[in-house]
This record gives structure tokens, C-alpha cells and sequence, in this order.
């Protein structure tokens, strides 16, 4: 619960974010480019670590990079985006 909290802290209220599995988080930023996307993901990422003192490993993707849901979640562990 404390990891959804942070998350919702750290987006937009037009943003989304969904559990996808066990340990896993979707969010999806409908009204930001890539760039944005990884600062947004990386101010997340710093602020989980300050405030649950955990870690977490974060990927981006952008919809125009892809071609189905399944082409996005698998472009999220993609080096060259």
C-alpha cells in the first residue's frame, strides 16, 4: 500500500497506475512525451528510495515505439529507448 501511495504522489491526476502482477506496476502518462517520461520515472524511483527505503528498477516506453500492450511492457526492458 505504501508503494501505491508514493506512486500516486508522483503522477498526474489524469495519469494511471495499476498493479500488474505481484510486484509490478503499470502507469501510464497518456499526456507526456519519452523524455518526461523518464524524469517522471526517475523523480519516482528517487523518491521511493528516500521515502520507503526501498529500490525499485523502472522502465519506460513510449505507445508510438509500439505496437500492441504487449510490445509496450516488453519495450519497457528495451536498452535503446
Amino acid at each position: 500500500m505504501e508503494m501505491a501511495t508514493t506512486i500516486i504522489e508522483n503522477i498526474w491526476l489524469m495519469d494511471l497506475a495499476v498493479c500488474y502482477g505481484s510486484d509490478k506496476f503499470l502507469i501510464l502518462l497518456p499526456e507526456t512525451d519519452l523524455e518526461s517520461a523518464r524524469e517522471v520515472a526517475e523523480r519516482l524511483r528517487e523518491n521511493v528510495e528516500k521515502e520507503l527505503d526501498a529500490t525499485m528498477s523502472i522502465g519506460v516506453a513510449c505507445y508510438l515505439d509500439s505496437l500492441t500492450k504487449d510490445d509496450i511492457i516488453v519495450n519497457t526492458d528495451n536498452p535503446h529507448l
